[in-house]
């Protein structure tokens, strides 16, 4: 069971997951993502990415990892039908039978042109209320993209056990990644995983904002994991009573936060934890009775490195990092607005090459440092990846009896779409091979 509280800070024991991504694509964003203040910055200058780069340096850090590494299958050129599919808040065959049958090829993949977004753009027509129009927009923007924020992995889901992951559920304005959602319980099956999905009203965007300490609370026979949360313009602690609520069912050790918080007007600079603190730790569980036993014998250990000015309260942070963690490296958003989002191994640390500082984390640990080609998106190095166990695969039938055990709901529409992708993306994996 305390196998499911490595990350991708923890020695590894799961994989880390990196996104491949279909080759020879440019991706063309038309509209940066809500709450996403430095992707709206990088949208200025560059609206657009090749995922020849992507995949490049996938490949670049599996091999600094030893290709102890799993390829996550992307979302690109992923059917129209199947991203409305994924949309939790919509009732989707209401647009479906809708979608012009023009402006998709023969895999029912969207065609960008202009007169195509447009006739794409007119399901808006069929939306009944304001909260419709605005996923389905959103929605849309994330098709002309083809699907382009889908290389940050790291929000698709959260892994909580050897073979248990939570989905993400995305916020309305949000709904570009949300169209996801069907691949990302594709591949979970596909690795073996059993996908968790939340209530729908609860917003939780994976990995990006939860980050587990190796410490466990037992208190009144109920276990507590220990972890990092954070609330900012795409984050938000409320989503943890909700995991608590399947982990209880579950019988696993229930969420405990410490909860981080970006100074005030930084929120959408520093949206998911990712951007503003990452760490790796060893993977000794450490066992506590109490709240207070771990603030006082907590044997501190890893490294972390912090953006401590985007830090609502410095001070308090630092205390909380210091009493955790035995080096604390702080990196300047005036190198990098991404500074802090790397990602973070006993093996090794990979993170951007215009940090300043790069000599105190050389001195840590093996390092890989690179400007990453996500332009345009507003991610970067620890976005772009996830922990994942690799197991034999799920199917269908086994997840729906899954869901029914533990009262999950739904629906037969996205039912549909994760079918289909399912069968999309053993194509892709079997025809394309990308473990080494």
């Amino acid at each position: 069971m305390l196998k499911r509280f490595y990350h991708p800070g923890f020695e590894l024991s799961k994989k880390i997951c990196l996104p491949y991504c279909p080759p020879d694509i440019k991706n063309i964003y038309y509209n940066y993502v809500w709450g996403n203040k430095i992707q709206e910055m990088q949208q200025i200058n560059d609206n657009s990415y090749q995922t020849n780069h992507i995949n490049y340096y996938s490949n670049q850090i599996s091999q600094f990892y030893d290709f102890n590494t799993l390829p996550i299958p992307t979302s690109h050129n992923t059917p129209v039908e199947t991203a409305i599919r994924s949309l939790r808040k919509i009732n989707p065959d209401k647009f479906i039978g809708h979608i012009n049958p023009d402006i998709l090829d023969d895999n029912g993949v969207f065609i960008n042109s202009a007169n195509n977004r447009s006739k794409l753009y007119q399901l808006i027509n069929r939306c009944g209320s304001i909260a419709e129009t605005t996923i389905m927009e959103y929605a849309i923007y994330g098709i002309y993209s083809n699907f382009g924020d889908s290389i940050y992995i790291a929000n698709d889901y959260l892994s909580v056990d050897d073979d248990k992951v939570i989905i993400a559920n995305y916020p309305d304005q949000v709904a570009g990644r949300e169209i996801e959602r069907c691949c990302i319980v594709a591949y979970n099956l596909l690795y073996g995983n059993y996908p968790i999905v939340l209530d729908s009203y609860i917003n939780f965007e994976g990995e990006a904002n939860i980050k587990y300490i190796p410490a466990i609370i037992e208190e009144d026979g109920q276990k507590y994991q220990l972890c990092f949360g954070y609330d900012s313009s795409r984050s938000c602690t409320k989503a943890i009573a909700g995991i608590n609520k399947y982990m209880e069912k579950m019988n696993l050790p229930l969420l405990k936060e410490i909860c981080i918080y970006p100074k005030k007007g930084m929120e959408t600079y520093f949206y998911h934890f990712d951007c503003i603190i990452n760490f790796y730790t060893n993977n000794k569980i450490q066992y506590f009775e109490s709240e207070a036993d771990f603030w006082h014998n907590y044997e501190r250990n890893g490294s972390v490195v912090v953006e401590i000015d985007g830090i609502g309260d410095k001070k308090e942070t630092i205390r909380i990092l210091d009493h955790i963690f035995e080096n604390i490296v702080e990196v300047s958003k005036d190198d990098d607005l991404l500074c802090a989002n790397m990602i973070m191994n006993q093996k090794g640390l990979v993170g951007s090459s215009k940090l300043s500082n790069m000599h105190e984390l050389d001195k840590l640990n093996e390092t890989f440092f690179f400007d990453h080609p996500s332009t345009g998106g507003g991610g970067a190095h620890k976005c772009c990846s996830n922990v994942l166990n690799r197991n034999p695969p799920i199917s269908i039938n086994d997840w729906l009896d899954f869901l029914t055990e533990y009262d999950m709901n739904v629906s037969n529409s996205f039912i549909i779409g994760v079918n289909n992708e399912i069968e999309r993306l053993t194509n892709i994996m079997s025809n394309r091979p990308f473990i080494r």
